[in-house]
């Protein structure tokens, strides 16, 4: 569970030893390589370094390390955005803060630019497991900055309502921008600013 306010957080992570941070992270690049169709336990030990055996006391079938590169790809978003955050807690820089950071996130994991475009119904199922706990983690990130906005304040859109627009064209973006971190950054950013200043149901979002 994760909650943000005044900029206390508190982030659960659940990635366990380094051993299981090397396993995972070898099998999201044999996922990426291979396919979901082909990609099999074999593979995960190739690519991380590991014995089967030891493979086996951290995770019993390949779904187990599906479901753990999940979890290690979503408490990463979250220590990179809390940490950032934390970094940088002014509310006028919140937004871009927030999604600079959600960039870094996705181009800290180079196997993840491959697996969209091997796997990009898989990418897209695994990632709507996880959008009603996203939106719910940016809208805890976001509501200090976006409560005051006038939008919000005259009902043309609920916080939540914002939050979920940006949470979807962040990922839009990030399934579909350059693979360039520069570039996807400054897209997002665009993005972020067309979506608080210029959107018809959302107009100007922020205070000033």
């Amino acid at each position: 569970m994760t909650h943000v306010d005044d900029i206390v957080l508190f982030v659960t992570l659940n990635t366990g030893t380094q051993t299981w941070t090397r396993i995972v992270d070898g099998a999201l690049t044999s996922l990426a390589r291979r396919g979901q169709q082909k990609f099999s336990m074999t593979d995960v030990c190739s690519e991380s370094g590991v014995s089967r055996g030891t493979l086996y006391r951290y995770f019993a079938s390949r779904e187990e390390v599906l479901d753990a590169i999940e979890t290690r790809l979503d408490s990463s978003m979250r220590e990179h955005v809390t940490e950032a955050i934390s970094a940088d807690p002014a509310l006028e820089h919140r937004v871009e803060v927030v999604f600079t950071a959600m960039s870094a996130h996705w181009s800290e994991f180079p196997a993840l630019e491959l697996l969209v475009q091997t796997e990009p119904g898989m990418v897209l199922e695994r990632l709507g497991h996880h959008l009603a706990s996203t939106v719910d983690f940016f809208l805890d990130c976001l509501h200090p900055a976006l409560e005051q906005a006038s939008a919000v304040r005259d009902g043309s859109v609920t916080e939540r309502g914002l939050v979920e627009l940006m949470v979807h064209s962040a990922v839009s973006v990030c399934l579909l921008a350059p693979a360039s971190h520069t570039s996807r950054s400054a897209l997002l950013q665009d993005t972020m600013a067309g979506i608080i200043s210029d959107a018809p149901a959302v107009r100007r979002t922020l205070a000033g």
